[in-house]
C-alpha cells in the first residue's frame, strides 16, 4: 500500500497495521446507486453470518477515519487527493482482512451521478479497489424502491433524481462492473430478484470456495461413486456430456428458454470468449449468472424442458447400457455444464441408477467442472483405485481428461456443430502431449471424420470388438490386461509418433509406452 505521507491522513486502529500480508483475503465488494440499501443488507449480513469469520467495512466509515478533519475536510480535497485517500482506505481494509484471516464485506460506491443533466458521471472506483475485491455483489434493488428510500433517508443529504435517471445510473454501473471484474477476476452477481434470498448461503460460499476446495469436493464424489463398485472395480468410463453424448448443447437451449422468457441473451460465449476464458473463475462466473437468471424452482423446470429436449446419440445411448451391466465398470458424465438437465436426461434414459452425474452451475452442487478437474478424477481413478481408464469428449476443454486417459474416444458430430478450436488443440495434444486417441463419428458414420482416419482412426461404438474392449474383465493376479494388437489400426497409428522425428521427450516416451493398445 501507499505509504501515509499526506497531511490530511490521520492515524487509525484501522490503517496502523500497513504491512500486506501475503496471503490476499477474501474481500467483498456491496456496490450499488446511492439509497439502494448497502447497508441494510450489511447489517443482516452482520445478523445471520457473526463477526468470528467475517468483518465489515462501511466504505466512507474508513474514509472518515484515514482522513484528517474526516469526511467533511475529505469532500473538500480535489479528486486526486481524494483518490490517494480511497487507495489508502481499501488497503487498510485489504491489510487488516489479511491479518485476521477473515472475510471482508464492504460497502462502496462506484460512481455519482446525482446530475442528471450531466453525460459524464464520476468514477470513484480505484485500480487498488479491483486490486482488492475477490467479489462483488450489486444491490440492484428496484429504482421505484430506491427513489422512495433516497426521499425517507433523512440522515444523507441526496439531490433529488428521477427513476428514469435511476435507472439509467444502475444499468451503467452494472454493465461497467461487469466489465472489469471479468478483466481483474473478480466474481460479480446481481442481487435482485433471485439472490435477494439466498444472499447469506451466497457469501458463506465465497469464503470456503477456491481451487484445492473445488478439487476436493469433485474427488469426494468420484471416491462416493467409485465406492459402490468396491471390491470389483476394473475400468471406469469418463464421459463428456453435450455434444459427446448428445447432438445438442444443453446449455445454448437453456438460455435460449431464457431469451423466450426474458429476453436475456445467452452470456456464456462473451463470458467464455473474454479474458476469464476456460479458468475456474470463468466457470465460478457462469454458475452466477446462472442464479441471476432463475430462483430454483424456475431452474429446475427449464432444466426439465432441455432434458426432454434431448436425445442421446444412439450409439451412446447403447454403450452407456451396456457399461450398466458389469459391476466391474463404472460410467461417469463429468460435465462442465448443467448437473440438473444430464441427471434428468439420464432418469429419462433409464440409466439414473446406473451413472452418476459430476457437474454444476448452481450454489448447492458445491463445485465447478474445468478441464483440470476432469483431468484429475482421471489421474486420481488411476493411481488410488488402480482402475483402466477411458474419456470420450468432443472439444478442447475435454483434451486433458482424454491426455490423461489409457484411451481417449474423440466423439464428432455433425460438422456444423464441430468446435473450431478442436482440430488446432487436438493436433497440438497429439504432438507435444503424446495423446492418441481415436473418433466416433456420430450420429452415424456417414459423418466426416476430423483429421484424417491414420492419425485419428474411426472406431463403432456398437461393435461387439471395441465393447469387448472396454467390458471383458482382467485377471487381477498382476493387475495387467493383455490385449493383442498386432494388427490392429492402433498398432499401425502407434509407428506415425514413434516414428515421426519432431516428436521427442516425455511425448516419445508415452508414444512408445502405449504400444500395442487399442
Amino acid at each position: 500500500m501507499e505509504p501515509k505521507t499526506s497531511p490530511e491522513l490521520a492515524d487509525s486502529s484501522i490503517s496502523a497495521n500497513v504491512d500486506i500480508a501475503p496471503a490476499d483475503p477474501r474481500v467483498i465488494g456491496l456496490y450499488g446507486v446511492p439509497g439502494c440499501g448497502k447497508s441494510y443488507l450489511m447489517k443482516q449480513l452482520k445478523q445471520e453470518l457473526g463477526e468470528s469469520d467475517f468483518q465489515y467495512f462501511e466504505g466512507s466509515e474508513v474514509i472518515n477515519s484515514v482522513t484528517v478533519g474526516g469526511l467533511n475536510a475529505f469532500k473538500k480535497l480535489d479528486e486526486h487527493q481524494k483518490n490517494q485517500i480511497r487507495k489508502l482506505a481499501i488497503n487498510s481494509i485489504k491489510s487488516t482482512c489479511a491479518q485476521s484471516g477473515n472475510v471482508g464485506i464492504v460497502t462502496g460506491h462506484f460512481m455519482f451521478w446525482d446530475d442528471e443533466a450531466s453525460e459524464q458521471a464520476l468514477r470513484v472506483c480505484t485500480q487498488a479497489d479491483l486490486d482488492t475485491y475477490t467479489h462483488i455483489l450489486y444491490v440492484n434493488t428496484p429504482v421505484e424502491v430506491t427513489a422512495k428510500q433516497r426521499t425517507e433517508d433523512t440522515d444523507k443529504e441526496r439531490l433529488a433524481v428521477s427513476i428514469q435517471h435511476l435507472h439509467r445510473w444502475q444499468e451503467t454501473e452494472i454493465r461497467e462492473i461487469r466489465g472489469l471484474c471479468r478483466e481483474n477476476n473478480i466474481l460479480f452477481a446481481t442481487i435482485y430478484p433471485n439472490l435477494k434470498g439466498k444472499l447469506a448461503i451466497l457469501v458463506r460460499d465465497f469464503q470456503r470456495h477456491d481451487e484445492s476446495h473445488n478439487k476436493s469436493v469433485a474427488e469426494q464424489l468420484l471416491d462416493e461413486t467409485i465406492s459402490v463398485h468396491y471390491g470389483e472395480l476394473q475400468t471406469v468410463l469418463f464421459f463428456d456430456a453435450d455434444k459427446t453424448l448428445a447432438a445438442d448443447d444443453t446449455g445454448a437451449r437453456f438460455w435460449k428458454r431464457i431469451k423466450e422468457t426474458k429476453g436475456e441473451d445467452d452470456p456464456l460465449s462473451a463470458l467464455f470468449g473474454g479474458p476469464l476464458e476456460y479458468s475456474y473463475t470463468a466457470f465460478r462466473q457462469a454458475t452466477l449468472l446462472y442464479e441471476e437468471s432463475t430462483m430454483d424452482d424456475e431452474f429446475d423446470s427449464i432444466c426439465e424442458e432441455v432434458a426432454t429436449y434431448t436425445q442421446l446419440y444412439p450409439q451412446m445411448f447403447v454403450l452407456l447400457h451396456q457399461a450398466g451391466r458389469y459391476n466391474h465398470v463404472c460410467p461417469i458424465i463429468v460435465t462442465c455444464g448443467l448437473r440438473r438437465v444430464w441427471e434428468k436426461i439420464m432418469e429419462k434414459a433409464g440409466l439414473s441408477n446406473v451413472i452418476k452425474v459430476v457437474g454444476g452451475n448452481r450454489i448447492t452442487d458445491g463445485l465447478v467442472v474445468t478441464p483440470s478437474v476432469k483431468e484429475s478424477l482421471v489421474t486420481r481413478t488411476q493411481r488410488v483405485h488402480a482402475a483402466y481408464t477411458w474419456a470420450f469428449g468432443d472439444s478442447p476443454v475435454d483434451l486433458l481428461m482424454m491426455i490423461a486417459a489409457h484411451q481417449a474416444i474423440v466423439a464428432v458430430g455433425e460438422q456444423q456443430s464441430w468446435s473450431k478450436s478442436m482440430e488446432h488443440n487436438l493436433l497440438t495434444a497429439m504432438v507435444n502431449d503424446g495423446l492418441q486417441a481415436r473418433q466416433a463419428l456420430l450420429p452415424n458414420d456417414l459423418s466426416p471424420p476430423r483429421l484424417d482416419i491414420v492419425r485419428l482412426p474411426v472406431v463403432n461404438l456398437t461393435e461387439k470388438s471395441f465393447q469387448d474392449s472396454i467390458f471383458q474383465p482382467y485377471k487381477s493376479s498382476g493387475g495387467l490386461r493383455l490385449y493383442h494388437a498386432t494388427d490392429s489400426n492402433a498398432a499401425k497409428l502407434l509407428s506415425t509418433p514413434m516414428r515421426d522425428d519432431n516428436i521427442r521427450g516425455p511425448p516419445q516416451q508415452k508414444a512408445h509406452s502405449k504400444a500395442g493398445s487399442i
